[in-house]
């Protein structure tokens, strides 16, 4: 398991705590009306030499892969490509995108995860999904017959929309497919995005059940900014390393 830190591309100034601490970095732009000021900002990770990944953004104009019209699924399609070459930029070998409630319907959404993990294929990048909007388990076996397709398993979410225990069998049943995630804490009922072992989730549990998956993609902190950013990762830093 990598650890890692998620950097938005207004926040630059902490990956100076990515380097100090020999974290991954997981860039992310979260509205594509950022796009710009985002590929100009990118370039300061060119040349880094830590593990990373970009964050699709999670809001914007046309870029819903599950749209029902053919004309904005296709303009979705070409804003993907536009943000690979970010990833290429940087050297990010995983693009998280957020879930999308398939209101368009399941076909075209299949269709565009389809088309996404074969462009994205050309250049080493892999594509994972994240349980922002839906049941996990509704994700997974949306997913189940796109091959290609990953999970970012985020355990804040997965705490919210499934329980501990729940979170627990879903890992069980994810195993494959689980290739990134996102790493908080909450008490089950709202998105705090906490340090870890600072609200209900059992990270004893779940640090077991990545060795017994044999998990070895990028665990991405993402920590409230109320919570300041140093003091909530070397606290992180400690209670994961005392799990491993």
């Amino acid at each position: 398991m990598n650890l890692a830190y998620r950097v938005f591309h207004n926040r630059l100034w902490e990956i100076e705590f990515c380097k100090k601490y020999s974290l991954g970095i997981e860039y992310r732009i979260d509205h594509d009306s950022l796009l710009e000021e985002g590929r100009k900002n990118a370039r300061f990770l060119e040349n880094l030499d830590l593990p990373k990944a970009f964050h699709y953004p999670s809001w914007g104009d046309n870029i819903w892969l599950s749209h029902s019209i053919e004309e904005n699924r296709k303009i979705a399609i070409e804003k993907f490509k536009g943000y690979l070459e970010i990833c290429k930029l940087i050297n990010a070998k995983v693009v998280v995108i957020h879930d999308e409630e398939p209101l368009g319907g399941i076909e075209p959404y299949i269709r565009s995860l389809r088309e996404i993990v074969r462009i994205s294929r050309r250049d080493g990048i892999k594509i994972a999904i994240e349980n922002a909007r839906t049941n996990p388990f509704f994700l997974l076996d949306l997913i189940s017959g796109v091959e290609g397709v990953g999970l970012t398993l985020d355990l804040g979410h997965a705490n919210i929309q499934l329980g501990g225990d729940g979170t627990l069998r879903f890992m069980e049943k994810a195993m494959e497919r689980i290739i990134h995630l996102h790493v908080h804490d909450n008490h089950g009922i709202y998105d705090e995005h906490l340090v870890p072992g600072d609200g209900s989730l059992n990270y004893g549990e779940i640090m077991q059940k990545l060795k017994e998956i044999n998990f070895d993609g990028m665990a991405v902190l993402e920590l409230s900014w109320d919570i300041d950013p140093e003091s909530g990762i070397r606290k992180s830093i400690e209670f994961l390393g005392n799990l491993l």
